[in-house]
């Protein structure tokens, strides 16, 4: 799957989880360990509430390795006693292509990744694109697959608002879409980061359900911080 199009992916499948700590974790990745820690008042659930991980390692795509999934530490007990979870609300999700576990990202690969992406990202949220009719049909697959029942899914009006960070080990940007799944329309603010960080490139993504156009400042304020927290955290 290309990289853009997991920004729909990772977006979508929290929207499906049904009711199946603050601190930070570590990761080796190949001979680097890299360190995420949790934002403010938000705990992995990845780690610590199997049926979360079970559920992100069924549907996740094969070329693509989770290393965290935060949720807000006052949801985590209510998911531990199975209660039953329409949406996350507010999220974050961090991992890589698996391809790209044990590869070495220079500077200037950096330069070069981020020049890319500025080039097509734009593109990348027609509705009518590929990427995210890709992205669609690739999530009602897996979870026709996992449920063994089909999902209306879809994705209407996204839309790309550009990046809020652009600096030598961060770029990040921000972008509002509308989630069908079933018969709830969901509109959502998201935030995509790429980080490098002892010379691995981390997929960094923030999701929060959409009450009012401040949303869009509270995700950027977000983002800016955690990001700055993860790099300070590899130093």
């Amino acid at each position: 799957m290309k990289a853009s199009s997991l920004i729909f992916y990772c977006l979508l499948l929290p929207m499906l989880f049904s009711g199946y700590a603050s601190g930070q974790g570590s990761f080796k990745l190949g001979t680097k360990t890299v360190v995420i820690p949790a934002p403010t008042d938000f705990v992995d659930a990845y780690s610590r509430i199997p049926a979360v991980k079970a559920y992100f390692d069924t549907t996740s795509e094969k070329d693509w390795t989770t290393l965290a999934v935060h949720i807000p530490s006052s949801l985590a007990p209510r998911i531990e006693r199975g209660e039953v979870i329409g949406s996350l609300g507010y999220y974050t999700n961090v991992g890589l292509p698996n391809s790209m576990t044990t590869e070495v990202i220079t500077p200037q690969m950096f330069v070069d990744f981020v020049s890319q992406t500025e080039k097509s990202i734009g593109s990348e949220f027609d509705p009518k694109g590929r990427t995210v009719a890709s992205a669609v049909a690739s999530m009602r697959s897996i979870v026709k697959q996992a449920t063994r029942q089909p999902i209306d899914i879809g994705i209407q009006q996204p839309l790309f608002l550009g990046h809020f960070t652009k600096q030598t080990d961060i770029y990040s940007i921000i972008a509002l879409m509308t989630l069908r799944v079933g018969d709830r329309t969901i509109p959502m603010v998201g935030s995509r980061s790429w980080i490098v960080v002892n010379e691995r490139l981390l997929y960094v993504n923030v999701y929060k359900e959409m009450v009012d156009d401040g949303d869009v400042s509270v995700v950027v304020d977000f983002t800016k911080k955690w990001t700055a927290s993860i790099v300070a955290a590899n130093k």
